[in-house]
């Protein structure tokens, strides 16, 4: 009898053996799994920095000047939108630094008229930030030449 007891005692113990056994590894699976898991998440993480870096780096830069221009009508000649002035002026940003104020009238960008909305676009689009760019502007009936620093525009080119 004590015998099998002793089997008995021994059969359980083998078998809470064989139980801690199997949990010791599931658990060790369920590392590895999460491991594998963090790891290709890592991996996901890094590619999509990388991407939006390249996309960034590739994506076309648009100058900003901080300036609203509107085109009007030269009234003494009879063309439209040939005029480019001054409307508004963005706060602290390259126009306003370099004194530009609303009301200035536009006369030449880099050395080149702007006689029309057209030519306006085309030198904007001539133009890269960090670019230097000067104007020569009409104030009060008084010609002066400004220089501006192109910024990066975050919405509209301007």
């Amino acid at each position: 009898e004590a015998a099998a007891r002793r089997a008995a005692q021994l059969r359980a113990a083998e078998e809470e053996a064989a139980r801690r056994a199997a949990a010791e590894e599931e658990a060790r699976r369920a590392e590895e799994i999460a491991r594998a898991q963090a790891a290709a998440l890592k991996a996901a993480e890094k590619r999509a920095a990388d991407e939006a870096a390249a996309l960034k780096a590739t994506a076309p830069r648009r100058p900003r000047l901080g300036v609203e221009v509107k085109m009007m009508d030269d009234p003494a000649s009879g063309r439209k939108d040939c005029t480019a002035t001054v409307h508004s002026v963005a706060p602290h940003g390259p126009a306003d630094q370099a004194g530009i104020r609303a009301g200035d009238v536009v006369l030449k960008w880099n050395g080149n008229a702007l006689t029309s909305k057209k030519r306006l676009q085309q030198m904007l689009e001539h133009t890269t930030p960090g670019m230097e760019v000067v104007l020569s502007i009409q104030r009060d009936s008084h010609p002066r030449e400004v220089t501006i620093i192109a910024g990066v525009a975050g919405g509209t080119a301007q």
